[in-house]
């Protein structure tokens, strides 16, 4: 697996559908994509949090959101799978 990638891509695919088909049902029932925009952001700063206050260092977070981040576009422009 890739750095930032701890989970298999079926557990992956599954996680992104769920929040695709929520943000869909939340944009079509309030029309406004900003709010699920800002409580994605808040809810993985709520994430940082939890990790940090269960030992995780910000070294250990920071290196993994980089791989994600890499992951995530390498993902969107389809050269991963």
């Amino acid at each position: 697996m890739s750095p930032g990638r701890t989970v298999t891509t079926s557990q992956f695919l599954e996680a992104m559908k769920a929040l695709r088909e929520a943000r869909a049902r939340h944009v079509q029932r309030t029309g406004d994509p900003w709010a699920m925009r800002q409580a994605l952001i808040t809810v993985l700063e709520l994430d940082t949090r939890a990790a940090l206050d269960h030992g995780v260092s910000m070294k250990d977070l920071d290196r993994f959101d980089a791989g994600a981040r890499k992951f995530a576009l390498e993902w969107l422009d389809g050269r991963t799978a």
